[in-house]
């Protein structure tokens, strides 16, 4: 046990097999559990996330039902989109954040595992940003690893901000170019960057015994396509997506979002992200909704509707 952290620190030994003559993928998996979820009063994690209008009332009742604007983190109040919008007065539910950086840095989980009490599941592959994520969101189940559509070796480039960081074979020339100048410019051969293992979401979701994702951000500079070919939506049901769209590979965009639509999702634009709802899920919407803040490198400034539009 971590002494700067009360989570457990478990290496989990994952042997990790699809069909017949998929070769290992992991030899070792980090996973970090939070230490509540071993007590025996311990709620079921994995559940959907519910209605409570006794919560809410009580949280209207003395002026709080309003707090979740005061510690919202996500980039753009991705955050409060999706709870005004999809999720309100809503508790107990599981998001999913894939590229959660440190945990955070404009984390969208944050939000609803304090405000909400929602489970969030993280995915970062980045080593550094890990170990701060272990010791920032020790109530969450902290993942160091990295998805993909199949098991393969990708090459990671640490390079500028954290946010921009990622794998080099799904960037775009355009954004390697604007973030990864070294990388670009051949200073940094591709060769030297350190490798990272990634694996199919559908297997990580089976290990993990993950049936049901209310909400999973999908924020992975470039990779998202392939992320989404790994995933077995037969075997999870997934309420919601909020996935970056930016404007670098439109092309790309519509292929993601064909394949969340062939799975039965709508999606909309909304500022730089597609948020796709399922068919089957009946939202709950806020009766008022909030006037949301752009971050523009500095901080939240200019304003922004968060009215939906066509993705297509």
């Amino acid at each position: 046990q971590n002494k700067n952290t009360k989570a457990v620190r478990r290496q989990k030994q994952m042997l990790l097999r699809g069909r017949e003559g998929d070769n290992r993928l992991f030899n070792a998996l980090t996973v970090q559990y939070p230490l509540h979820f071993f007590k025996p009063e311990s709620r079921d994690w994995r559940t959907p996330a519910l209605y409570d209008s006794e919560s809410l009332t009580a949280k209207e009742s003395s002026g709080s039902s309003s707090n979740y604007l005061e510690i919202s983190l996500a980039q753009d109040q991705e955050d409060v989109w999706i709870y005004e919008n999809w999720f309100y007065g809503m508790r107990n539910g599981v998001i999913m954040e894939s590229g959660a950086l440190d945990g955070l840095l404009f984390s969208t989980s944050y939000m609803f595992e304090e405000f909400a009490d929602w489970t969030a599941i993280h995915v970062e592959a980045d080593p550094e940003n890990y170990k701060n994520l272990q010791v920032n969101r020790e109530k969450a189940v902290n993942i160091n690893g990295a998805l993909c559509s199949e098991p393969k070796l990708l090459h990671y480039s640490s390079e500028g901000v954290i946010p921009v960081r990622g794998f080099i074979e799904f960037m775009t020339p355009s954004f390697i170019k604007k973030w990864h100048g070294k990388v670009h410019k051949g200073i940094i051969s591709i060769d030297s960057l350190p490798t990272v293992q990634c694996l199919p979401v559908k297997h990580l979701l089976r290990e993990l015994n993950v049936k049901h994702i209310d909400v999973w951000v999908l924020d992975t500079e470039g990779s998202e396509e392939s992320v989404l070919k790994g995933v077995d939506f037969s075997a999870v049901h997934i309420n919601t997506v909020a996935m970056e769209c930016d404007a670098h590979d439109l092309e790309k965009n519509r292929r993601k979002t064909d394949i969340l639509e062939a799975n039965g999702f709508k999606c909309e634009l909304v500022e730089r992200n597609c948020m796709c709802a399922h068919k089957d899920f009946t939202p709950s919407v806020a009766p008022m909704k909030t006037e949301l803040k752009k971050f523009d490198g500095h901080s939240r400034s200019k304003s922004y509707s968060g009215t939906n539009v066509d993705v297509h």
